[in-house]
């Protein structure tokens, strides 16, 4: 998990999964009844942040498919010694070949300090060259506090419930041969107001732990993709903007993403790119991603 100093892109995609992809649920399933595919991933950047992720897709059908994903995340005692698990099953089912729906619970977090529990959705329509896909989401979020009184005035409840449906919308054009084009956003709404988890007065009632795991709150994020394949060869570029439903800011992430065969059943992807926020400096990451199909 990176740190909260300038790193708070990582901890928005541990704390919402595959929110903003979740419209990749939709659509892109490929392969046929029987078909597997696994892919494991490890992700570090310069503050020496960790992340495992061991994830696949099954084909029960020729348009039913399984996803399924594990992921470890872990920042060293030098900036915020936390870990976290994440734990995700979906499904996703063509409806012919111009529309589709998938579905995906998730759970992550850390045990006693912040958790989560999330449904994620995805619907889509497609044409040719375009497909549009919308992303509806439910999650409940706890965050446990530091149970007991405080000043002998105040008790405490174990824990506080914070409820957030995020919406997403995506849209893919591949009119141009070889070239893949895409844009998203996703919005979050809270049923609490999460500035709170901001203020240094939110250290009397919820562990550092837990105000870290929070900087991950977003309230909306944007992407955009250029891909370009030659042949069974991609490369990519992503540019991403985040803003804290804690105070507001702004953080970037650019990345190149290329990806190649090594066999006939397996494809290596290297990512490689840099996030900054207004606040706090630009730190550097790559992830090794290996992919196997059968």
């Amino acid at each position: 998990m990176r740190n909260v100093n300038g790193r708070r892109w990582l901890l928005a995609l541990a704390l919402l999964g595959w929110v903003p992809l979740a419209a990749a649920t939709g659509g892109n399933a490929a392969g046929s009844s029987g078909s597997l595919t696994l892919n494991t991933s490890l992700s570090v950047d310069a503050a020496d942040d960790h992340d495992y992720q061991l994830g696949g897709q099954v084909g029960v059908s020729d348009s039913t498919f399984l996803n399924f994903l594990s992921e470890y995340t872990s920042s060293p005692a030098s900036s915020t010694d936390l870990v976290t698990h994440t734990d995700s099953l979906g499904v996703e089912q063509a409806l012919g070949r111009h529309a589709g729906f998938g579905l995906r619970y998730e759970s992550w977090g850390k045990s006693n300090d912040l958790v989560s529990d999330a449904f994620y959705g995805s619907v889509y329509w497609q044409t040719r060259d375009w497909q549009l896909t919308a992303s509806p989401g439910t999650r409940r979020i706890t965050l446990y506090t530091r149970s007991g009184k405080i000043a002998n005035l105040l008790n405490l409840p174990n824990s506080i419930d914070i409820r957030d449906n995020p919406l997403g919308l995506r849209v893919d054009y591949s009119g141009v041969e070889n070239w893949l084009f895409e844009v998203s956003t996703t919005r979050h709404h809270y049923s609490r107001d999460p500035s709170v988890l901001g203020r240094r007065i939110a250290l009397l009632f919820f562990t550092g732990s837990a105000l870290t795991l929070s900087q991950g709150f977003l309230s909306h994020s944007s992407t955009a993709r250029v891909e370009r394949d030659f042949d069974l060869t991609s490369l990519a570029m992503d540019y991403e903007i985040d803003r804290s439903a804690l105070d507001g800011t702004y953080s970037y992430t650019t990345d190149i993403d290329f990806t190649t065969p090594v066999s006939n059943s397996f494809d290596i992807e290297i990512t490689t790119g840099v996030t900054h926020s207004v606040k706090f400096p630009e730190t550097g990451f790559i992830t090794f991603n290996l992919v196997y199909y059968h």
